[in-house]
């Protein structure tokens, strides 16, 4: 069943599906079953779909789901971080707090064995 929502929603990015259904506050797919990004009000779960991750993010626009490792840049450095309860980043080596991140992206996915 294709989005008959007015609300403008992105193809699913993982198989290119419209048959998508806007929930109270996530995206679902009918057809692969992806699910996400979880989020509220409604204009940021649609915002969140609709945004692709092929680049960097900026932290001001929006931040990844808490517990998620992702690569973070603060105008100097980028580094591998984990965001908090507290909307902070955490440096993956030593704990620290990531001060003045400005951007982010998601860590690609591990080499396939072969």
């Amino acid at each position: 069943m294709p989005n008959t929502q007015k609300t403008r929603l992105a193809p699913c990015p993982f198989c290119g599906s419209d048959d998508l259904v806007l929930m109270d506050v996530y995206v679902y797919c009918g057809d692969c079953g992806a699910i996400g990004p979880s989020d509220e009000p409604k204009s940021r779960t649609v915002k969140a779909w609709n945004t692709r991750t092929d680049g960097w993010i900026p932290t001001s626009e929006r931040l990844p789901d808490e517990g998620d490792w992702v690569l973070v840049w603060n105008g100097s450095y980028q580094m591998v971080g984990e965001i908090a309860e507290n909307k902070s980043f955490y440096d993956n080596c030593d704990g620290l707090e990531i001060s003045g991140a400005t951007h982010w992206r998601p860590l690609p996915a591990p080499p396939e064995e072969e």
